[in-house]
């Protein structure tokens, strides 16, 4: 089957052979178990890209493969536990979470982020995976406004964070300003490229 091209596709062995399994533009792994340290080889479609991580933390080698055919991996990263793919002219993408500290059924609370390079994203509370916010900023800086409202589309809490990206270690950095960040709001890097909100308390 010919590879879409926002596809990549992973192989068990060096230089392409055998079955190989596919993965799409927005998917942020983590391989767990079996999987881990198991892909050898690498093709990329020709709208996406992908970065890839030695270890499940993002921590350790990374690299970041353009479309092509890349033959043994192991020589950049030595085991592929986590990879992001992306499309091609997304700078870099940071995975989210929204836990309610409140005590609300999942979805009861919806996290929303704001910015020009990215559009609006939309993070519902108690998803168990990561909600892709990509971003193009050629600067590798990103300015967020982050909203939380209710089920009755009721704000209850707002204000900004910062993302930054270093190209080089392929690694995301957050910053808060206790004049802007919600007061009722905390978050946790709980990766490389990944950050957990979490909705502290909420007014009645």
């Amino acid at each position: 089957m010919a590879l879409l091209p926002d596809q990549i596709a992973f192989f068990r062995t060096t230089d392409l052979q055998g079955e190989p399994e596919h993965y799409k533009v927005g998917d942020d792994i983590t391989l767990h178990g079996e999987l881990n340290d198991k892909y050898k080889s690498l093709e990329v479609g020709e709208t996406a890209k992908v970065i890839c991580y030695q270890h499940i933390n993002g921590s350790g080698l990374s690299h970041e493969y353009q479309p092509g055919r890349h033959q043994n991996i192991d020589a950049q990263i030595s085991g592929l536990s986590k990879f992001q793919v992306l499309a091609l002219d997304t700078a870099f993408a940071v995975g989210l979470k929204l836990h309610d500290k409140t005590g609300g059924a999942p979805g009861d609370y919806k996290m929303v982020f704001v910015a020009a390079d990215i559009g609006t994203v939309e993070v519902p509370s108690g998803l168990e995976h990561y909600s892709f916010l990509p971003s193009s900023s050629s600067t590798n800086e990103t300015t967020c406004a982050i909203y939380v409202f209710d089920r009755g589309g009721n704000p209850v809490a707002s204000g900004a964070v910062f993302f930054r990206w270093d190209p080089h270690s392929h690694e995301i950095h957050i910053t808060t300003h206790p004049e802007t960040f919600p007061t009722n709001m905390s978050y946790n890097r709980d990766d490389q490229t990944r950050v957990s909100f979490f909705l502290d308390s909420v007014k009645k």
